[in-house]
């Protein structure tokens, strides 16, 4: 299940809409042979997965979404309701209107899972919403959060996607050199790709040195 999903993230980034729907049809023909988990149905993931990358449309995911949901009430509760918010809503979110429909629902599944147990996707998903919607506030104590986080490794399309966000949101406050420092994070990780054509683009907005001018590190942001 996380293999697909993490093969769909890597065809978005590449440009490849028909590898990710070829993706999703695997997915459809061998759901029957998975069981969901005693714990969480990771069913949603890859259908959300498709949502984000544009596959499948709005109407679509949300039908997949609100049948997952009912199944999963049924369920044993889980320790972290705000699982199903993450998942479902969190993640998915591609534009303004996903993140008011995601923010606008969060208070039903507060709280939150703690910052000590909060994984860098989760913090990644909620400081998007917040931009996106314009609550650099917000945003940026869970972006910040998520450019920081160990598990870079474990989850390189979430950190380099907070990467950049945390870059917009800079940028938004008026620190160009820090946003700089950021998008140069990106394009020095990944030579191509759909995040590192958007943070290039941005750097050549901005003006940015291609190597980072001597003074304070990127990190301190």
């Amino acid at each position: 299940m996380m293999f697909t999903r993490m093969s769909m993230f890597f065809e978005y980034e590449m440009g490849n809409p028909a590898a990710i729907a070829a993706l999703g049809r695997e997915h459809q023909e061998h759901r029957t042979a998975w069981r969901p988990g005693s714990y969480f149905n990771h069913e949603i993931i890859p259908q959300s997965a498709l949502y984000f990358a544009g596959i499948t449309t709005r109407e679509e995911y949300h039908h997949q979404r609100d049948t997952w949901l009912k199944v999963e009430a049924s369920r044993e509760p889980l320790v972290f309701k705000s699982k199903q918010w993450d998942t479902a809503y969190a993640r998915p979110i591609r534009d303004q209107q996903d993140a008011r429909e995601a923010l606008a629902v969060l208070p039903e599944y507060l709280p939150l899972t703690s910052s000590a147990a909060r994984a860098l996707e989760t913090d990644e998903a909620i400081g998007r919403a917040y931009l996106l919607v314009g609550d650099l506030e917000n945003a940026e104590r869970y972006l910040r959060r998520a450019t920081r986080s160990c598990a870079a490794l474990d989850n390189p399309f979430e950190h380099t996607w907070a990467l950049l966000n945390y870059g917009k949101l800079l940028e938004q406050k008026g620190d160009v050199g820090g946003a700089c420092n950021l998008y140069r994070q990106v394009v020095q990780r990944w030579s191509e790709g759909t995040t590192s054509q958007a943070a290039h683009a941005r750097m050549t907005s901005l003006k940015c040195q291609v190597s980072p001018a001597k003074g304070p590190d990127a990190s301190k942001h």
